[in-house]
């Protein structure tokens, strides 16, 4: 069903919902936090950093650190890039070459903090687990995505993590 009520036939139907950035709940509050998936996130980023003292990121995946580069270079303030693995970008390379990557990064305005997670913010810092406090007045998380399941939400399509398919690709629903 269409969201004016009207409903099309098919005779087989294909489902591509996109995914979603992954956004996790911090303990405290007074915290800007955004993300970076869509071009509506960037546009919004465009509007915001332009006034941020310092950035933390969340995430030392490729975008992540991108964005945490683009940002110190162009902006020249503070960013730190927080990443729970031992290193940045585990799973595209081993950990020499990481730390050369780092070294990079810090050189360019970097601060890349690996082995930490984020647990708590205000309006001036993000808290790490260990009762670290990072500056950051703006707070961008780049850490992954998930399915977006909203579009087949009361449809009773079987989901766990995402849609739910059999070896040939169908869904519990009938030419899904």
């Amino acid at each position: 069903m269409l969201s004016d009520g009207r409903s099309l036939a098919y005779d087989e139907l294909v489902i591509a919902t996109g995914s979603q950035a992954n956004v996790f709940p911090l303990e405290g509050d007074g915290y800007e936090c955004y993300s970076l998936r869509t071009m509506k996130d960037a546009l919004i980023l465009k509007d915001v950093l332009p006034k941020a003292h310092s950035l933390a990121v969340i995430g030392g995946g490729l975008l992540g650190l991108e964005l945490a580069a683009s940002v110190a270079s162009h902006f020249h303030i503070p960013v730190s890039v927080i990443e729970v693995a031992p290193y940045i970008l585990p799973r595209q390379l081993d950990e020499p070459s990481a730390r050369k990557l780092e070294a990079l990064l810090q050189e360019r305005g970097v601060k890349v903090i690996a082995g930490a997670v984020a647990k708590g913010a205000d309006d001036v810092s993000l808290v790490l687990e260990d009762g670290r406090r990072i500056d950051a007045d703006i707070i961008c998380f780049s850490s992954g995505v998930h399915a977006d399941l909203s579009l087949i939400e009361g449809t009773g399509i079987e989901t766990g993590r995402a849609i739910k398919v059999s070896d040939r690709l169908c869904t519990n629903v009938g030419h899904v």
